[in-house]
């Protein structure tokens, strides 16, 4: 509290900001690369990189897993590598936003994991014929959680040509509102 009545002290929130981005960063980007990295050095996907991703051979349950756009299995790796890494940085801006109210570690992630385990429970609680269902179906868990669907016809709730960009852009102006709110507090 001491360091943050000072005039470098004020700043220093957003300097945390910008760190806890950069980390989110660099931790999605190890990990997502060594994951894939592992992923295509034990299975051979070499043929299969620009052949469509729509396909008869994708079924799954009911109906089978039918892009709104006709993608190659390249293209929807990295939309989805994309929209993952989009997602963990609004998550980290979230909790940015969540510690400047808090104040403690500890009750930040007792909060967003709170948040995001009701976010993403919550379309399962409301009435199907409830127009509250379309707005708790856009909710960045269900995207980070179900990553296999995006982008898909298929896929019960998301069901809209621009779900995911939709629901990542909402969530974009919310989080930067959030974040706005959060610096301003700590300001005063």
């Amino acid at each position: 509290f001491i360091t943050y009545a000072t005039a470098r002290g004020r700043r220093l929130v957003k300097d945390k900001l910008i760190a806890s981005l950069l980390a989110t960063t660099a931790i999605v980007g190890i990990l997502m690369m060594i994951t894939l990295s592992m992923f295509f050095w034990m299975f051979d996907y070499s043929h299969v990189w620009k052949s469509s991703i729509n396909s008869a051979f994708t079924w799954e349950y009911n109906f089978p897993n039918v892009t709104w756009w006709d993608m190659s299995f390249i293209t929807f790796l990295i939309c989805i590598s994309l929209l993952v890494y989009i997602c963990m940085i609004l998550f980290s801006v979230t909790t940015f936003a969540i510690s400047v109210f808090t104040k403690n570690s500890y009750v930040t992630f007792i909060f967003f994991a709170t948040f995001f385990i009701i976010a993403y429970m919550m379309p399962s609680f409301i009435p199907t014929s409830s127009r509250v269902m379309l707005a708790v179906g856009y909710n960045l868990s269900s995207i980070v959680l179900n990553p296999h669907v995006a982008f898909m016809g298929t896929s019960g709730l998301m069901m809209f040509k621009n779900y995911e960009w939709m629901t990542v852009g909402v969530w974009t102006g919310l989080a930067l509102v959030a974040c706005f709110i959060s610096l301003r507090l700590f300001n005063k």
